[in-house]
């Protein structure tokens, strides 16, 4: 599984699992603090950070992140947050 964060309440529901160091975290821009995100890399999570917010209610734009993290990771699952 990958764990796509779009949104500042996806990362406080996924933060215990981000912390395991078990799957690889994408983040749209905007979401962590620059501290949050070095935290992050120090605590050895495999994170990428997008240099753009991924407003998910923009299909055309969510799909590309998706796409670009498809390319990465091919057929993992991605988990995004469903109640957004």
């Amino acid at each position: 599984m990958v764990i796509f964060l779009t949104s500042i309440s996806a990362y406080q529901k996924m933060r215990t699992t981000i912390l395991t160091t078990q799957y690889p975290v994408w983040c749209a821009s905007g979401i962590l603090t620059p501290a949050e995100s070095k935290a992050l890399y120090e605590a050895g999570i495999d994170l990428t950070m997008f240099n753009y917010e991924v407003d998910i209610h923009d299909e055309e734009l969510l799909e590309g992140a998706l796409y670009t993290i498809r390319e990465h990771h091919p057929g993992v699952d991605i988990w995004i947050d469903s109640k957004l």
